[in-house]
């Protein structure tokens, strides 16, 4: 354990190694956003197509996870 908080008050007081792991931390977060946005599109294009082919809207909310309203906004 005092090895690794050593390591840790090395990479804190080292700007050029806290600005590196900033930029990680920040495109890990925007990676993540993103992916969850494409999932979310993907989904509600399927509901655009099963609503198109007359699947009740709670069938579609079962399927694809999106709400009632969500749908209803498709």
């Amino acid at each position: 354990i005092q090895e690794a908080q050593a390591k840790l008050e090395k990479i804190r007081s080292d700007p050029e190694l806290v600005h590196a792991y900033d930029l990680y931390e920040q495109t890990r977060i925007d990676y993540k956003f993103g992916i969850q946005g494409a999932r979310l599109e993907e989904r509600q294009g399927i509901a655009r197509n099963l609503k198109a082919m007359g699947i009740p809207a709670p069938q579609i909310a079962q399927g694809t996870g999106l709400s009632p309203d969500e749908i209803a906004k498709l």
